[in-house]
């Protein structure tokens, strides 16, 4: 019984979170366009906005990320409003990034004289004729997330109640249908097991009189070594790709390279420090076979071929993603693909012994 509550616990929090999140799916899959003024008064129908009447308040500016810049959010409010900023919008554009790091960044070299015009160049970066593409972060985990990065912007510029935005978002579909998937699995598993009977009031052993009979020696089989697990389950290939957050499947074929292969080579390493490269420069891989990642033939690196196993796999592609700032595109789905999918999926996949 212990055991069918802690199938069922989870599968009913992984059913609510998968549930809500495909709701507000559903919700973003038109973009609805409405001014900054609008949201200030009261909150949109959609997830999915083009707002116009923008103006970045670059001043209030704030990253995410220690030493290297992850995220930058940036206060947005109707133009001319002195009123706090309703909206956040979060950007990881590597552009802004770049120019964020330069200001804010553990390695900024910049007075605040000198970074007043770079955060304005930044700012027109998000907001290009005080207009924002972006969709709205909603459920129960985005907006505890989101209370937290409000309270840690600067002072009284952002509203208690402000909502992020993230520039060029699109709605995803494949996180919460992964949740609903594990929600079902941990339920059948749960339903599956076998109730624990009762023991009948009225049943007595039957004693039964021993017989003697003579046996042949039988020699013991030698105990056999217990079966060994099976090697971790291959995450579907991917390919990594020199493309910003906004841009689409069909930007795919027009991706720019990643770099030199020497160059590529030292990005990579610098991110899994034991890589191993074969003696060709054409494969890198670790010894314990969870990451190999396919450079092809050209010195130029157009595009490369990620294979990981299991969970240690999956989590050191969302490090290089994380860090570098490629994006990873799966070919048997034609759809983009984020490191924490990546780890849904790893989860899900788990070998059990």
């Amino acid at each position: 019984m212990h055991l069918r509550l802690l199938l069922l616990i989870p599968a009913v929090a992984l059913l609510i979170l998968g549930g809500e999140g495909l709701y507000h799916a559903v919700l973003g899959r038109e973009r609805v366009s409405t001014g900054c003024q609008s949201v200030n008064r009261e909150r949109p129908a959609s997830h999915n906005l083009h707002l116009t009447g923008c103006e970045i308040d670059y001043a209030a500016l704030g990253v995410r990320g220690s030493d290297a810049v992850e995220e930058v959010f940036l206060p947005a409010r109707p133009a001319g409003s002195p009123a706090p900023a309703p909206l956040v919008i979060v950007t990881r554009n590597p552009a802004v990034l770049a120019i964020a790091q330069t200001v804010v960044g553990a390695g900024r070299t910049m007075s605040p004289e000198q970074s007043l015009p770079v955060l304005q160049k930044a700012a027109a970066i998000v907001a290009p004729n005080q207009a924002v593409d972006g969709l709205v972060r909603a459920g129960l985990i985005e907006r505890w997330r989101t209370r937290r990065i409000v309270s840690g912007l600067t002072g009284t510029a952002v509203a208690a109640d402000a909502i992020l935005i993230d520039l060029e978002g699109a709605p995803d579909f494949i996180q919460p249908l992964i949740a609903i998937a594990g929600a079902l699995l941990l339920a059948v598993l749960g339903l599956g097991l076998p109730r624990r009977r009762a023991p009948d009031a009225n049943w007595k052993p039957v004693v039964i009189a021993p017989v003697t009979v003579p046996h042949p020696a039988v020699l013991a089989a030698p105990p056999q070594p217990p079966p060994a697990r099976s090697q971790a389950v291959l995450l579907p290939r991917l390919l990594l790709l020199n493309l910003a957050v906004g841009a689409g499947p069909d930007a795919v074929e027009s991706a720019p390279p990643l770099g030199r292969r020497d160059h590529v080579i030292e990005i990579l390493r610098g991110v899994v420090p034991d890589l191993v490269v074969a003696a060709d420069r054409r494969t890198l891989y670790r010894e314990d076979h969870s990451l190999r990642i396919d450079l092809g033939a050209a010195d130029t690196v157009a595009t490369a071929v990620i294979e990981a196993r299991g969970e240690p796999g999956a989590a050191l592609v969302r490090e290089i993603l994380l860090m570098i700032g490629w994006r990873a595109f799966a070919p048997k789905t034609g759809l983009f693909v984020s490191g924490d999918e990546l780890a849904v999926m790893a989860a899900l996949t788990r070998d059990f012994p």
